[in-house]
């Protein structure tokens, strides 16, 4: 009898074994846990408002050295390239560097760097636990009170224009396409929530 494996499985070592770097379209979906209590009224946080989902479609680049991307970067805005990168809580899978997994637990990331192209189209949708969109308009605002706030690493990389690098779990990536390659199928429904 032959081994089996998981999709999960299949698409890592796709990805690992993956020579073509550079642009890909990418759909990724993710939720974010709310803090308990407002930072405002110190209310507790509406129901509906606890978890939150976020679905992103762009296109990003894969496969890129953050060192040598804020080292170009800075050359680009004049200044000396002598960024030094601090070691992080996940080493990459292959010398691709599009894979990284968590040094501790046994959790795969896909490293997406969403600032290094030019993307013709971005659209990040965010729902309510009720399944109700909440609008730009509405969500800064929203973090702002109930949401942990992401710092920026502009200071700490000494640039004007951050390299912003994000590490998505394998499970949260739902599709991923360059040319003929193809990882996972976009369910109709979130092609209609995102409205692609």
């Amino acid at each position: 009898m032959g081994k089996f494996i998981s999709k999960t499985q299949m698409i890592i070592e796709n990805l690992i074994n993956l020579t073509t770097q550079g642009l890909f379209s990418f759909v990724g979906v993710t939720t974010k846990k709310a803090l308990k209590k407002s930072r405002v009224t110190k209310n507790p946080t509406p129901e509906n408002l606890i978890e939150i989902t976020v679905m992103t479609y762009a296109t990003v680049s894969l496969g890129n050295n953050y060192q040598n991307s804020v080292n170009n970067r800075r050359v680009k805005e004049e200044n000396t390239p002598d960024f030094q990168a601090k070691g992080t809580y996940c080493l990459p899978m292959g010398d691709n560097l599009i894979l990284f997994k968590h040094k501790e637990k046994e959790q795969v990331y896909l490293r997406v760097y969403p600032d290094l192209c030019c993307s013709f189209k971005t659209v990040v949708k965010r729902f309510d636990k009720n399944g109700v969109e909440i609008l730009d308009s509405q969500w800064k605002q929203i973090e702002a009170e109930y949401f942990e706030l992401k710092s920026s690493n502009k200071e700490h990389q000494g640039v004007e224009k951050e390299i912003k690098v994000n590490n998505y779990k394998i499970e949260n990536v739902k599709y991923l396409k360059r040319g003929d390659f193809v990882i996972n199928e976009l369910t109709d429904e979130i092609i209609k929530k995102l409205g692609i």
